[in-house]
């Protein structure tokens, strides 16, 4: 998921509610520092904490991420490092 799309989403769908940070917060039961770094991009939402959030904004998982395919190497290599016995 990239970032930049997915904030765009998020803010553009609680501004459409009229929520503040703090209501959708409140409304999706995480705190207000996640939806912060959330929309300032510096984090993802994944799994349980996506969805809350499309819960709490009254959409799919799917309006919010786009599920194409893509490459993340980092995990692949911390997935193999998990293998590695001391």
């Amino acid at each position: 998921m990239k970032n930049q799309d997915f904030t765009q989403k998020m803010k553009e769908l609680r501004n459409k509610k009229g929520f503040s940070q703090e209501e959708l917060a409140e409304k999706a039961g995480l705190n207000l520092h996640v939806i912060q770094l959330i929309e300032n991009g510096e984090i993802e939402l994944r799994g349980d904490a996506l969805n809350r959030f499309a819960t709490a904004l009254g959409v799919s998982p799917d309006v919010l991420v786009d599920w194409a395919m893509q490459d993340n190497k980092d995990y692949l290599v911390s997935l193999n490092l998990s293998n590695v016995s001391p």
